[in-house]
């Protein structure tokens, strides 16, 4: 018979970016759900004053209608982006220094490596604009607006 799994074990395997995210959803999916309801049917007290939320706000009446949440996977991060680090070139493949980690593993997929070796980004970054803005190879068309982005 397995032996049963400690509970606080179970909650940490199970709070991953990916559940983070199915949870984040599920929420606006509710609050999607209540906004289709009758309005009647929501928690109030006996005065029929709604319970919850903080007093008194919002200091407006709220004048959103919808909401649009986007939750798109597989685009490059903004290391690969915007994020031009040059000290990484010349640490590329060397150990990472234990004062990043203090001890911790980085995520649950290194949580079985040995080693822990620095990795540059393996897209090019040039200048663009006259503020000379790092940009990654991969955005082209974006260097040449550099200079009207906020």
């Amino acid at each position: 018979m397995p032996e049963p799994m400690d509970p606080l074990k179970s909650a940490k395997l199970s709070l991953t970016r990916r559940h983070f995210f199915q949870r984040g959803a599920a929420g606006i999916g509710g609050a999607a759900l209540a906004s289709l309801l009758n309005p009647d049917l929501l928690a109030t007290t006996a005065e029929g004053k709604p319970t919850g939320g903080l007093p008194g706000l919002p200091h407006f009446p709220p004048t959103a209608k919808r909401v649009i949440y986007l939750h798109q996977s597989g685009a490059p991060s903004q290391i690969d982006l915007f994020d031009y680090k040059p000290k990484l070139d010349k640490l590329h493949g060397s150990e990472l220094p234990s004062s990043i980690r203090n001890g911790q593993r980085i995520t649950g997929m290194t949580s079985g490596q040995s080693s822990f070796p620095v990795a540059r980004s393996i897209y090019k970054f040039n200048q663009y604009g006259q503020n000379g803005t790092y940009l990654s190879e991969l955005m082209p068309h974006t260097g040449g607006i550099v200079d009207e982005l906020p």
